[in-house]
């Protein structure tokens, strides 16, 4: 178990990540840019488009382009996505993934408003702003800013999640007895949601003591979301890819960067 001085070894080195911990991290974002174009294709997001559903949005800025538009707009954020599921462990590949992916999902926050759309701007328009190599050798040694707004933006959606539900009176229950029905009586739908609450208010913490703990708890919580939540996949997998880049720096295996795959 970590001790104190542990603990305070750790903050000194907020900006350091393990390479491997990266990889899986682009790989699960570019995931998560190609779950949320498909969650729009299932969602009826084309008819909006052509007309045949009532274009309401929450933000006007942009005029409502064509299908067409929106066509090549899906097509160059998946390919993005599979980008950098593909080509993670190349530079030139990331840095043409982010510059992509930031615009496209700008476009289409201005488009189609929603919260996980603006997580996902975030997360690419932070890796635009400083090039990524996680095959240099000094990589686990050197500060990352970039990747540490990255991580930092998982404590501020948790907070701010747990804040809201807090202020919207989430913690009495009605949502989940909602959600439930009749599965559930009302005191444990009460017990869940304050446990949701406490758990967003708790994972930051427990991911920068034991990261391996803090990610066990995004991952079980995002599935449970996602199974009981339509459309919430995309999100979830952000989540769990800004999670996996608390994990420890380990200069040690380096080496096997250099290696296929």
């Amino acid at each position: 178990m970590p001790t104190a001085e542990g603990l305070r070894a750790r903050l000194r080195t907020l900006e350091r990540f393990d390479a491997h911990a990266v990889i899986r991290f682009l790989r699960l974002f570019g995931a998560a840019l190609v779950v949320d174009v498909v969650t729009e294709v299932m969602a009826g997001v084309w008819h909006v488009h052509t007309g045949k559903l009532y274009p309401w949005r929450n933000l006007g800025i942009v005029p409502l382009y064509p299908a067409s538009v929106l066509a090549i707009e899906w097509a160059l954020r998946a390919a993005a996505g599979l980008m950098l599921v593909m080509g993670a462990r190349h530079a030139k590949v990331l840095s043409a993934a982010v510059r992509i992916a930031a615009p496209g999902l700008f476009i289409a926050v201005l488009e189609r408003y929603s919260n996980h759309g603006v997580l996902l701007f975030l997360i690419a328009f932070f890796l635009t702003l400083a090039p990524l190599d996680v095959t240099a050798p000094s990589f686990g040694e050197r500060d990352q800013p970039a990747l540490g707004l990255v991580r930092a933006q998982l404590a501020i959606v948790y907070v701010f999640s747990a804040a809201n539900k807090l202020a919207h009176g989430f913690a009495g229950g009605h949502s989940l007895s909602n959600l439930f029905g009749s599965a559930l009586p009302q005191g444990a739908t009460q017990v869940l949601s304050v446990l949701v609450i406490a758990t967003e208010l708790a994972l930051p913490l427990v991911l920068l003591r034991w990261p391996r703990v803090g990610l066990a708890g995004v991952v079980a919580m995002h599935v449970g979301f996602a199974a009981l939540v339509p459309g919430v996949a995309s999100f979830g997998l952000a989540m769990i890819a800004m999670a996996v880049l608390f994990a420890a720096p380990s200069p040690s295996r380096r080496s096997s960067l250099a290696l296929p795959g």
